[in-house]
């Protein structure tokens, strides 16, 4: 026991030992550039040094590093510089992440960031823009749209700004969203390249321990993983990045959980603790909580489990963070269940789902609430454009007849008629324009009885794309959880009998829930009328799709083989959902030994054609048609899952494009989609 009371009283001396040589080091870094902030002449140099200081003290005092960020901010405004200013906005909202703050603190300044940059005209800038975004949808647990704006920075990087550091943590970042998606395969190809990059020794430190983290689920060597483990923690420590070091120390203890060696694990818990609690570093409060909820359950010790997993609920609920919640709230979950609370077991897990879907659907409700005011707006305008041109043209007409009238008044002046003539003219010119008047208020009165008919539909449309996405989709979830919670309280003997049943009650499930979410994108996406037209890289665009349908690949056991790819004008969205339906179309209706799917390109006649080819099993000619209307399918539920809405967003995104898609199949030899995509500037339209 003496021995043991030694070892604490040692290890809690070393940590204030070197608790002491990081505050000495980070003090006299400190006092240097502070004397040159006191020397400092000019707004640029008094900038630079805040900055500087913002960086030093990023990692250590998140509120400090804060207030010198915003002293930077306020030299760079008195310069006039949009670049700088943009910059500084991006630091405070970086000190706002380290610090755990709420997710509204990091939109709050990452909005003027984006006005700021934007307004510098450097094109650079846009990674800033796009990495901020980044940040923010990550942290309110929007993964594909945390993807689709790092993917985008990491374009501006390669193709403006190039940077190996800066394409390291790019990919670094990449990887790591896609491992909260459980691509592990992909996440870590990512990691490896970003290693393989990294200078910076922080950087390198990140890469060294996610690749051990994914080693270690991958069941690589033990060596390895310790070996990367270490080199990840002496590079933090020399740099003294506390938030790295305590996240290595968590990743440690849970391997030594995973040991058995459970006091040990505890000892680096306390550790990684109390450098949270010193440095104040608030992003990582749910980190910790959630690794002792995870250390509690390894050891059964469920009561413990469910205290650390609703202070880790606390975390998020305060700083409405939702990256990666799911695994803190099925914690609790079975936590409740095994301490024999169903009740608050179920509860744990309906108000993680209604969470996620309050979040993200509330986004989507005020994302298309922005497109159909824009729209309406745009309609109203044109139609008051409209009537200014006919009521020009009804003056022009009314000038060019008096015009002629006052010859012919001329005329007949000479011919001693002119008084006959001028009131001749004076009732047609009354009887025009009492028929000019009678024509505009009817046309004015029937914009309005239309905007009115367009209003009521927008009305019933959203309604019923919320109830699609939201109304339907609850029950669906509670038949599922509940269902779930009946199979987990039936006695084993019981719960193998009745296994089928639950099995079918699942597929069902599933089946209702993807349908119910594809309807849902069709309405969407019918209903918006133009998109913008941009620059895009057809084999980056690829290796998003590949990275979707990642899953499926694995499952066939399949390959998609991708040509040579240029980059074309169009919009990347609506070419995303025509090629991901396509691949996934190509590998799912496909019984061939290695299920492939080959993508090609060329141009004709003023076309961009995309060619999506497969060796499944074909189309009749009778039912070639009618594959792109929704819900048509032509094999049953049982033998393929699907909603029966692919083909047909194929085709809507076809021709929103202002093209459309063509099929050749033979039955038994394989399918070939060939998309046309015209060539040409502006907006893609709605299609007819």
């Amino acid at each position: 026991m003496r021995h043991y009371t030694l070892v604490i009283v040692m290890l809690g001396l070393l940590i204030a030992l070197f608790g002491h040589a990081q505050v000495d080091g980070l003090s006299k870094r400190s006092d240097s550039l502070l004397l040159q902030l006191d020397q400092a002449q000019t707004d640029r140099a008094k900038a630079d040094l805040n900055t500087a200081l913002h960086e030093l003290y990023l990692k250590h005092d998140p509120f400090e590093a804060m207030a010198y960020a915003r002293r930077s901010l306020a030299y760079n405004r008195a310069m006039g510089d949009s670049a700088r200013v943009g910059l500084s906005y991006g630091d405070i909202m970086n000190a706002h992440f380290v610090a755990g703050s709420h997710s509204d603190s990091l939109l709050a300044y990452l909005q003027p960031m984006e006005a700021a940059c934007t307004a510098a005209n450097d094109s650079s800038l846009l990674v800033e823009i796009h990495w901020g975004y980044a940040m923010y949808y990550g942290n309110i647990g929007q993964p594909d749209k945390q993807m689709e704006h790092y993917l985008k920075a990491l374009e501006v990087t390669r193709s403006y700004a190039p940077s190996a550091e800066q394409e390291a943590m790019l990919l670094n970042n990449i990887g790591s969203t896609l491992y909260t998606q459980e691509k592990v395969a992909a996440a870590l190809s990512y990691f490896e390249q970003a290693l393989a990059l990294a200078e910076n020794s922080v950087a390198k430190a990140d890469m060294l321990q996610n690749c051990a983290t994914l080693y270690e689920e991958l069941g690589r060597s033990a060596d390895t993983i310790e070996q990367y483990y270490e080199e990840a923690l002496n590079l933090y420590r020399q740099e003294h990045d506390n938030g790295g070091i305590a996240l290595v120390l968590l990743k440690k203890g849970r391997r030594l959980d995973a040991k058995g060696q459970f006091e040990a694990a505890m000892g680096l818990y306390r550790e990684a603790e109390e450098l949270i609690e010193a440095y104040d570093i608030g992003h990582m409060w749910y980190k910790l909580y959630r690794t002792l909820a995870q250390h509690h359950q390894t050891r059964g010790n469920y009561r413990e489990v469910a205290r650390y997993a609703k202070a880790a609920i606390a975390v998020v609920e305060t700083q409405q963070n939702y990256f990666n919640t799911a695994t803190v709230y099925e914690m609790l979950h079975e936590a409740y269940a095994e301490l024999g609370d169903y009740e608050a077991a179920y509860a744990a897990l309906y108000n993680w789902t209604r969470l996620q879907d309050t979040v993200q659907n509330d986004m989507m409700r005020q994302r298309t609430e922005e497109l159909e005011t824009k729209y309406q707006a745009e309609q109203k305008e044109m139609q008051n454009q409209l009537l200014k041109a006919q009521q020009a043209n009804a003056e022009k007409s009314i000038r060019n007849r008096n015009l002629i009238i006052a010859v012919a008044l001329l005329l007949l002046l000479l011919a001693l008629g002119w008084l006959g003539a001028v009131l001749l003219s004076a009732r047609k010119k009354r009887e025009y324009k009492e028929q000019l008047e009678a024509t505009v208020d009817k046309r004015t009165k029937d914009l309005q009885q239309a905007n009115q008919e367009l209003e009521q539909a927008n009305y019933e449309l959203r309604s019923f794309s919320y109830i699609a996405s939201h109304d339907i989709k609850e029950p669906i979830r509670n038949i599922g959880n509940y269902a779930g919670l009946i199979n987990r309280r039936l006695p084993k003997p019981q719960r193998t009998a009745f296994q089928d049943y639950f099995e079918i009650i699942e597929s069902s499930v599933k089946q209702l829930y993807t349908l119910a979410e594809d309807f849902t994108e069709y309405i969407s996406l019918s209903k918006t009328s133009a998109f913008q037209l941009k620059a895009v890289e057809l084999e980056e665009l690829m290796r998003r799709v590949e990275a979707i349908v990642q899953p499926l690949i694995e499952q066939k056991r399949g390959v998609v083989r991708v040509g040579e790819l240029p980059k074309i004008r169009t919009n990347d969205s609506l070419l995303f959902i025509a090629l991901k339906n396509l691949v996934e179309n190509g590998l799912k209706y496909n019984e061939s030994a290695i299920p492939c799917v080959e993508v090609s390109y060329r141009q004709a006649k003023g076309q961009h054609l995309i060619v999506v080819k497969d060796n499944g099993m074909g189309i009749e000619p009778a039912y070639q048609q009618q594959i792109f209307q929704m819900f048509k399918r032509l094999h049953s539920r049982e033998a393929y899952q699907g909603s029966g809405i692919g083909l047909a967003l194929v085709e809507l995104a076809a021709q929103k494009l202002n093209g459309r898609v063509e099929l050749e199949s033979t039955l038994g030899e394989g399918s070939t989609f060939t998309l046309y995509v015209p060539v040409g500037e502006g907006k893609a339209q709605a299609g007819e």
